[in-house]
This record gives C-alpha cells, structure tokens and sequence, in this order.
C-alpha cells in the first residue's frame, strides 16, 4: 500500500505542483537552456531523472501524511518528510545558480559548492522521503488490519504516545545525520569535487582564462562601444517640450552637470532648447546625459503604465515616495505635479502593447522591479527611452536591443559580467546575445544578476569595468 486509492490524485497532483516548481526554479534563474549546454548528457539525464523520483515521493509522502492525520492516527516520519521535502526543494535549478533557500542559508554558490553538483542533495532527500513513506505505509497497514496494538480502543494516549516514542530515537538521528552530511559536504575538498561540465563549455572556459585583461578590455569594447550605439529613434522637439512642460529647469539642469565635471555640450544644449533631428546615439561621453534626459520625458509622459500600473499599486496613495519621482530635484514644478502630466508622444494601440510588452521584460540590477514598474531613476529613464522608441515605430526586437546596450553603458560593470557569462557558457559574444536574453530577469535584475557574479566570483573570472553611468539621483 504505497498511497491508499482515494489519496492518489492528492499524490498525483502534489507531485504535479513539485515539477511545476522545479521548472519555475529555472526559468526564475534564467539557466534553463544553459543547463543543457553546461553539463554533461549524463548529468542532465540522471537530475532529471532524480527530480521526477523526488516529486513522486514527496507526493506519495505527504498523501500518506494527510491520510494518517484525517484517521486520527499519528504520522510517522512528518519530520523526515518535511526535511526531505525541502532538500528536494533545495536541489532544484542549475549548479550556475543559487536557490533562494540555499542562499537563505549561506551556500552563495547554491549547487556548485557539493561534490556532486546537486545530485548529493536529491539523494538525501529520496532516503529521508523514502523511509517518510516507509514507516506512515507499515503503520497504516497495520492499523487497517487490525494488528496494530496502538488500534486498541482502551488504550489510552499516554501508552499509545509511549509506543510510539520508543520507534522515535532511530528516525530522530537518520534527520541529524542527513542534516550533517548536508552542511558537511560543501566543506570537502576541492579535489573530492566531481567535474560535470560539458568539454565544449570546458574550452570556452579555458580560453577565457588564459588572458583575463586581454579579455576584460575586448568584452568592454563589445559592451561600451567607442564610437557609442546608435539607438533607431531621433530626438525631435522632445527637450523644448519638456522645458515647457516643467519637466527641466534648464538654469538647474546645466549646473547640475557642471558642478559633476562634465558641463553640457553645444550639441546637448540644442538637444534641449531647440531639439534635434539627429539620431540618438548612446556613449561614455553622454550616458549621463542621456540618463536624465529620459528620465525627465518617463516621469512627465502621460501614460497607462503611470496611471494604472504597479507605480499606483504600491505607491499607497504617495506617487512621490519613489527614487525616480521624489529624486527628480531639477524640474520647474514639484515630481508629484509632473507624474504623468503632459501627453508628449504619442501612441497608437498596437504601439501601446509593444511598449507594455517590452517594458514589463527589461530589468536593472539595482533591484527586481522591471521598467513597467520604474521606481528609481534608471527605470524611470529606460521608460522614457522605450516610449521615444515605441512612439516612432520601433520593434520588439530593436527596442530589447537598444535596452541592452543603453543599460550597459548604465551599469557597466554588470554588463560587463554578463558579457563575460554568455562567453564561456555559450560561446556568444555581446553582439551576438539577442537583447532580450540580455535584460531579462534571471540575467539583468538584481536576483538574477547576483546568481551570475556568484557562479564568475566561483570560477575567477570576474573582471572590473570603469565607473560610469550614474548614480540613483540626479
């Protein structure tokens, strides 16, 4: 009796929700397709193999333990279920990154800190749940047969809590054994390590330690271009209208970048007071510019994704509690009178949804949030730029594009990580990553960035990039 027959659609579908979670555990990360490219087939094969046991047994497991709870019976092995469960859970996703429970509790380099990359953890977890399965199945045999001394109607609890005490002490130190082999294994050797990497991704990997600043520079030419890159969107009179709109005080705006070192130029000036048909074109000598240029036109550009969206959800009835609304220091009126308030561009339907589509797809790495909810001054920005583009016809692909060159000159040195990421798992250099892959969340946000500069910091092969882009204020 492995389930009972009334419970197995409970274990089905618990098993069901368990692989759905394991899926989810990737495609948070954004490893999935690296997973493959990574590792070897035997690799793959036998954690995929080991995941699919675990979400069965965890579903057989936990459907006993309802069984056993809904016949007033005690339930044996809840606390190796529960700890087998979350291992299971523990072990989900690729050794290139790290689970949040594993993080939660220290191991920064998730499954790539045990020897068997993961594959230790799925099999403690099957021998926790297994004898979970075990001793509920031998009890409630027992109890349905009628063998049972505990299915004694004059027994009282106190006899009843004292059989089942005596069977505790094995059960209690398989747990503590489990849990010390868990927090023990990471502390092996390096040596003692097995080695599931894939020879393809072995090579790109010893070719991209060879020569770590020879590397470091020509990934910093790929993602800070020196002649900049050309965004497929022009100017216009974008800055007369947001002199007139209030969004700029112009007298502010150029002190502001006097008192950084680095005063506007003619061509700059144009751009605000007289507008400009020239194309944009991003570089390190305008970043900063451009930076508060957009984010001036994101915070005043009358828009649905302002009004309706998650800026209004959580704002709590406070739209200027925000970095990028309460920040903005170098308007004529007040960032809560300029939320939203002048239709500058201009959108049909169809360039609507574009804009809702790839704004709810490019993140930042200062946080999790993506530009749909442009809470800080890089969001706030990459809305502004992503409105201009999606005003003037511009597709999802050129806009994830532009997303990701423009956000590489805004946080170089995450840019320059994730270049570097792309290179040795996949062969790829910046140019050749489509755009979306590059700011999507388990890349470009916060989380997702972090899970990549652990697996480099892991393998030496983090490089530096030159500070730039900008802080979070103006």
């Amino acid at each position: 009796m492995l389930v009972v027959a009334p419970y197995r659609i409970t274990a089905f579908s618990l098993a069901f929700n368990m692989l759905l979670i394991e899926f989810l555990a990737f495609r948070w990360s954004g490893t999935f397709s690296d997973f493959n490219y990574l590792h070897t087939p035997f690799y793959v094969w036998t954690a995929t193999g080991l995941s699919v046991l675990l979400a069965f047994l965890f579903g057989a497991a936990s459907s006993l333990m309802i069984y056993a709870g809904q016949k007033n019976r005690f339930i044996q092995g809840l606390g190796r279920g529960l700890l087998g469960g979350m291992l299971a859970i523990a072990s989900m996703g690729s050794p290139i990154s790290s689970t949040g429970l594993l993080r939660w509790i220290g191991f920064d380099f998730g499954l790539a800190a045990f020897p068997l990359q993961g594959l230790d953890i799925k099999f403690l977890a099957i021998l926790l749940l297994g004898s979970s399965i075990f001793s509920n199945a031998r009890s409630l045999s027992r109890f349905e047969s009628g063998g049972d001394e505990t299915n004694n109607e004059e027994s009282t609890f106190l006899e009843i809590r004292k059989q089942i005490l005596a069977r505790r002490p094995k059960s209690a130190f398989l747990s503590m054994v489990v849990i010390a082999t868990f927090f023990v294994l990471p502390l092996l050797p390096p040596h003692w390590k097995m080695d599931f990497s894939d020879p393809t991704a072995r090579a790109n990997f010893s070719t991209a330690v060879t020569g770590p600043e020879t590397q470091t520079n020509a990934l910093l030419e790929e993602i800070n271009p020196l002649q900049g890159y050309t965004i497929p969107a022009t100017y216009g009179d974008l800055g007369p209208q947001l002199l007139a709109a209030g969004a700029i005080d112009l007298e502010r705006f150029v002190q502001t970048y006097e008192n950084a070192g680095s005063p506007l130029s003619t061509a700059q000036l144009r751009i605000l007071t007289e507008g400009s048909d020239e194309g944009v074109v991003i570089d390190q000598t305008n970043s900063y510019f451009l930076l508060n240029f957009f984010w001036a036109l994101g915070l005043t550009n009358q828009n649905p994704l302002l009004d309706q969206g998650a800026m209004q959800e959580y704002s709590k009835g406070d739209i200027g509690r925000y970095a990028s609304t309460g920040g903005w220091t170098i308007g004529v009126k007040e960032p809560s009178e300029l939320y939203s308030s002048t239709r500058i561009l201009q959108f049909t339907p169809a360039q609507q949804a574009r804009l809702e589509s790839v704004a709810a797809g490019v993140y930042r790495p200062c946080c999790n949030n993506p530009t749909s909810f442009p809470d800080c001054n890089h969001g706030m920005a990459m809305l502004g730029l992503l409105e201009l583009m999606a005003s003037q016809a511009a597709t999802e692909a050129e806009m994830y594009e532009a997303a990701k060159y423009v956000n590489a000159f805004w946080f170089p040195q995450q840019a320059l990580e994730v270049a570097t990421f792309f290179q040795v798992t996949e062969g790829l250099s910046f140019a050749e990553v489509e755009g979306e892959r590059v700011v999507a969340s388990g890349m470009f946000s916060a989380s997702g960035f972090n899970n990549v500069h652990s697996w480099l910091e892991n393998k030496g092969l983090l490089g530096q990039a030159p500070s730039q882009g900008g802080s979070c204020g103006v």
